[in-house]
């Protein structure tokens, strides 16, 4: 399961992604739908561990996700 928290990223001034609170349940299926630049992949790779969050906390199983090298 993952929950994020507060989670905020940004490319210099520009916010691409803001989020206040989200959980993703284990075994089902979530949707992640919206327009061209609206942080879709940028969630998916903070979920990954291939980007990371500006600021903010990302749970996968109670376990906080760092950014790989």
């Amino acid at each position: 399961m993952y929950k994020l928290f507060q989670v905020i990223k940004t490319y210099g001034s520009k916010t691409v992604l803001s989020i206040d609170s989200l959980e993703i349940k284990h075994k089902g299926i979530t949707a992640i739908s919206g327009p061209n630049g609206s942080g879709k992949t940028t969630l998916l790779e903070i979920l990954a561990g291939i980007n990371t969050a500006t600021s903010g906390t990302v749970l996968f199983n109670g376990q906080e996700i760092k950014h790989r090298q």
